[in-house]
């Protein structure tokens, strides 16, 4: 469909150059005004949840998928896995009971699951440790809003409890009644999810050693659920 433009009358002040204005359904377009560039304000990663299970805007990125676009199609490669492997591990020290009272925990690993499978693409190799993380994350989430301590408030702890690092989101706690019944639940929602990202490998070893890296990363936060 074409759209005419049709020259309108110009007007110009004494001594001065008349702007040509052209009209497009009736509407005055001054073409010598100059052009403003606008950015969407909201992203995917900036939804603001509260306490609810997604990421916030203040999340800092963990380099799971080390910057990788959710569009790019990645194949295993050994340094991928290793930033993934990392950034699970830094769970462990940043969930740690140093820094995080044990009924905070199950929420912190909630976290870093969804962090980090937010930063890895949605197709490609990785797609099946994103998918496994992601469900495991929906279901830490399910039981931290069945077993929620209404009256704790939330804590904001630093990566890998270094006083300069970024926050995380709030992290909420379970009702100490409920705590022994909710690690066991998070627990095998860990354990799950190990299982279905090995299921994942298609009878390929050269998968099985990179998911079985990831998988043993995803094994480790299962301590945090187990120190005091």
């Amino acid at each position: 469909m074409s759209i005419a433009l049709t020259p309108a009358a110009t007007i110009a002040a004494p001594g001065t150059k008349a702007q040509p204005q052209f009209v497009i359904h009736n509407n005055p377009v001054d073409l010598s005004a100059p052009i403003v560039r606008v950015q969407s304000k909201t992203t995917s990663s900036q939804q603001s949840t509260g306490t609810g299970g997604r990421q916030t805007r203040s999340s800092p990125s963990l380099g799971g998928g080390g910057g990788a676009s959710l569009k790019r199609y990645i194949y295993l490669n050994p340094r991928e896995t290793d930033k993934i492997s990392d950034a699970l591990g830094g769970a462990l020290k940043t969930c740690s009971p140093d820094f995080v009272d044990r009924r905070y925990r199950i929420d912190c690993i909630r976290f870093y699951f969804r962090q980090i499978a937010s930063e890895l693409p949605r197709t490609g190799e990785y797609a099946p440790v994103r998918d496994a993380l992601t469900t495991a994350a929906d279901k830490l989430d399910a039981i931290i809003r069945q077993n929620l301590d209404p009256n704790a408030p939330t804590i904001r702890p630093r990566l890998n409890g270094k006083s300069a690092a970024p926050r995380l989101p709030p992290i909420r706690a379970i009702r100490p009644e409920s705590e022994a019944r909710a690690m066991r639940a998070a627990q095998a929602v860990i354990e799950e999810a190990e299982t279905v990202l090995l299921r994942s490998t298609e009878n390929s070893d050269r998968r099985m050693a990179h998911y079985q890296q990831i998988a043993a990363a995803i094994d480790s936060t299962k301590v945090l659920l187990r120190s005091t």
